[in-house]
């Protein structure tokens, strides 16, 4: 008899995804003790539901010490990395460059909700430069 679960031994891509859930949507104020205004009500559900790994930044509920190693590159979702796409934001009608998914199948958070600076070391992959190539075109910008 067929069972209706795979069983995760045959399905290597198949893994347990085990974290906490939420971080603090903070600081609440700047440094300086100048109040922020409130969190909105979307975002703060999101802080308070999205799934922490170890992988991710300190600061957000991971393990990883975000600039620990001044010789290191510490990037994050929010600085143009190629897998992460952003939700859609119904409020303003275009994308909402806070929260996204990752949707790279190497990278922890693979599949799931990603706030912009939630994680990226050790996954963060920048689009491919434009390839240089020579351009055979005068000083008007047609082909000689």
């Amino acid at each position: 008899m067929l069972s209706s679960q795979p069983e995760p031994e045959n399905h290597p891509a198949l893994v347990q995804i085990t974290g906490r859930r939420g971080f603090s949507c903070g600081p609440h104020m700047l440094a300086d003790g100048t109040p922020l205004p409130p969190v909105a009500p979307e975002h703060q559900l999101r802080c308070d539901t999205v799934l922490v790994l170890p992988s991710d930044y300190q600061e957000y509920g991971g393990t990883v010490e975000r600039w620990a190693d001044p010789e290191e590159d510490y990037p994050d979702c929010s600085v143009g990395c190629l897998h992460f796409r952003p939700l859609h934001d119904e409020t303003y009608g275009g994308p909402d460059l806070d929260w996204g998914t990752c949707l790279n199948a190497r990278a922890p958070r693979a599949g799931l909700l990603t706030f912009e600076h939630q994680a990226g070391k050790g996954c963060f992959e920048a689009p491919p430069e434009p390839e240089d190539h020579f351009d055979d075109s005068n000083e008007d910008g047609h082909l000689a």
